[in-house]
């Protein structure tokens, strides 16, 4: 359309979305950076940034600068803005999230001067970030005396790795479920980024430096690798006129989606170490996956399509897979299972937990004989028809449950964006679900599709930890040869710098903050009314309300009792 609205924005299309009663917005900065506005007669608004962040190892440098940047700003310099904000807001949400390949910050609120305080704080931090040395070595890792900053260790045993994300990935990274996902990567999509742990490796970490996560900052948090996308009733010029000023002072370089993995010639079998506990059952912690790299995200009908085979074959106790993986004998339960993705990737999984780690073979065969069962027999029209249905209630019901509502939306745009597609065509997907529709009420849809996918495709792994009984002792071992390591390393000089960096940090650590440069709310900014929706009498004992439910209707009976 190229409207200009005087902060360097430029429309470039308008389209409504009736189901959800809002209307989408798409404009663009000559940095490179987009908005996506869901102007919606909505006083509950939503904000999300996202940047690309692509990880290059496994030292965790994304999930740590996430930290780092919330921990003080150029216009909010207190250690902690964000955790501050907690108690000066009335926010429905405000969080940020690390994932394989982009960095979330979302936020919403249902008063207008709480949204506009919050909006301030995130622009802030994430463009004009502190990034002090020592908030680095708070959030990511430090070498430091065991016992404190007081300590003058006489030995390297005296010393030890500390660090909030360094400690949260050791304790994540210590179960069956958590090994198992950070193998798929590696198994699955090795020539990808995606084969690396975003949130870092216990083992990694230690090697990050601080100049690593500046330039990192300096890489990926900037204009051209920015998408805002925004939820409510909102005044965009208003937004643009706040954000231009954080993109002229960070124009940058885009950066790329990894590119798909590329087909496998042959299946793999992948096993991994899990530690075992003294007098521990086996099956504790004995999971198997089998797992398919099938299908690309960034076609909607590929990913429409690969999500109805999950609903078909694992989606209720009678699916045909999951009865048959629940009755076999092998293992407890079912493990995560079902469609997922790796950037441009889909994948499909079925996971058992809870059995014999012999018992793997036998669990593969199992899969696979009752895929080429479903290939030769198929399942009733009734059946196909029931998960295009229930396909259709998922992709339209609005739950709330995981975000509001409207940041749901939000991070759904910021998502196709991250895949390269118009947030429109995921936002409103009637014409692709009767596509969808269509070719799967065909004959022979099933035996195509679960061929082509599932049967004569060999890109697939069957992933299963084995039971270490010296596993814990073993990783206490490498953690303390990693110390002593880097003890050696370090002359007089060395050592002096890292018990004066203690010193410092514990120190910092102690500060007061002045809270009065961060933004509060007074009483006068909160409406005294509560809003709530207002129906109309459409006959005796019927009320109705509208509201944008997607084109679901919901009917609610009251009965007295």
């Amino acid at each position: 359309m190229g409207t200009a609205d005087g902060h360097g924005f430029t429309l470039a299309a308008v389209q409504p979305v009736p189901n959800l009663n809002l209307e989408l917005q798409t404009w663009h900065h000559p940095t490179g950076a987009v908005h996506y506005p869901l102007s919606a007669a909505d006083p509950h608004c939503g904000f999300c940034v996202t940047f690309r962040t692509i990880p290059g190892d496994s030292t965790g440098l994304p999930h740590i600068l996430e930290h780092l940047v919330l921990c003080g700003s150029a216009r909010y310099p207190v250690r902690d803005p964000f955790f501050l904000m907690l108690r000066r807001s009335l926010q429905t949400f405000m969080n940020a999230m690390t994932g394989p390949d982009g960095t979330y910050y979302p936020f919403s609120s249902q008063v207008k001067k709480d949204f506009d305080n919050l909006l301030g704080i995130y622009l802030d931090a994430v463009f004009r970030p502190i990034l002090n040395p020592l908030d680095f070595a708070q959030e990511g890792v430090r070498l430091e005396p065991t016992d404190g900053p007081a300590a003058r260790p006489a030995s390297p045993a005296g010393w030890a790795f500390k660090g909030v994300v360094y400690n949260e990935m050791k304790g994540a990274m210590g179960n069956a479920d958590a090994q198992l996902y950070r193998h798929a990567g590696q198994v699955l999509v090795p020539g990808t980024p995606y084969r690396f742990n975003s949130g870092g490796e216990p083992a990694d970490i230690p090697s990050l430096a601080y100049d690593d996560l500046v330039r990192f900052h300096t890489a990926h948090y900037n204009a051209a690798n920015a998408c805002f996308a925004t939820y409510g009733d909102l005044d965009v010029a208003e937004l643009h006129a706040k954000f231009a000023p954080y993109l002229a002072d960070r124009p940058g370089v885009p950066i790329a989606l990894p590119a798909p993995e590329g087909p496998h010639a042959a299946p793999t079998t992948a096993t991994f170490p899990v530690p075992l506990q003294a007098g521990q059952d086996v099956r504790d912690v004995t999971i198997a996956s089998l797992s398919w790299v099938t299908g690309d995200m960034r076609d909607l009908d590929d990913s429409l399509e690969l999500e109805l085979i999950d609903q078909l074959l694992l989606g209720h106790a009678g699916a045909p897979l999951r009865l048959a993986v629940e009755s076999s004998g092998i293992g407890r339960a079912m493990a995560p299972s079902g469609a997922s993705a790796y950037g441009a990737d889909g994948t499909f999984a079925v996971g058992v937990k809870g059995l014999d780690p012999a018992d793997g073979p036998r669990f593969e065969q199992l899969v696979l004989d009752t895929l080429d069962r479903l290939v030769a027999e198929g399942l009733p029209a009734a059946d196909i028809e029931a998960a295009l249905h229930q396909l259709e209630l998922e992709r339209r019901l609005i739950t709330g449950d995981r975000f509001p509502f409207g940041l749901e939306l939000a991070l759904a745009a910021t998502d196709a964006w991250q895949l390269g597609l118009d947030p429109i065509a995921v936002l409103d997907q009637d014409a692709a679900i009767a596509r969808l529709r269509e070719r799967a009420l065909a004959p022979g849809w099933l035996a195509g599709a679960l061929g082509a996918r599932f049967v004569d495709n060999p890109h697939r792994a069957l992933r299963a930890p084995h039971p270490d009984p010296d596993g814990n002792r073993r990783q206490d071992d490498e953690e303390r040869a990693r110390i002593d390591a880097r003890v050696a390393a370090l002359d007089a000089a060395g050592q002096a710098a890292a018990l004066t960096q203690a010193a410092a940090l514990e120190a910092r650590q102690a500060e007061v903050d002045d809270v009065s440069v961060l933004p509060e709310l007074r009483l006068a900014d909160i409406p005294r009314e509560l809003r709530w929706s207002e129906g109309r009498a459409a006959d005796a004992g019927l009320e109705v309300f509208d509201a944008g439910t997607n084109g679901i209707l919901h009917q609610v009976a009251a009965l007295p009792l």
